[in-house]
């Protein structure tokens, strides 16, 4: 009796045995090629979006610059015309005692 209930109960448990090995194997292979998918994709998207950023960054302190530029060419100007209008009062306040008009 003991060897029938062996020879019937050994199979079953090595056939479950069997199944389950194939279960978490199926699993293991699954997760690993989940996981080279994603390194995958973050080797590919990664690089493409520090790219961007040095773009625009790029871009930004290009930006920044001809800001920079304007503004100092803005205050050049200011200072010519600040200048210009000092001087022709100058010239002015110098020409009238000049004419005779005080």
């Amino acid at each position: 009796l003991i060897i029938i209930i062996l020879l019937i109960i050994l199979p079953l448990l090595l056939l479950l045995l069997l199944i389950i090995i194939i279960i978490t194997t199926i699993i293991i292979i699954f997760l690993i090629i989940i996981l080279n998918l994603i390194i995958i994709i973050l080797l590919i998207i990664l690089p493409l979006l520090l790219l961007l950023l040095l773009i625009i960054i790029i871009i930004t302190t290009i930006i920044i610059i001809f800001l920079i530029i304007i503004l100092i060419l803005l205050l050049l100007l200011f200072l010519i015309i600040i200048i210009i209008i000092i001087t022709t009062n100058e010239i002015h306040q110098a020409l009238v005692p000049l004419a005779g008009h005080d």
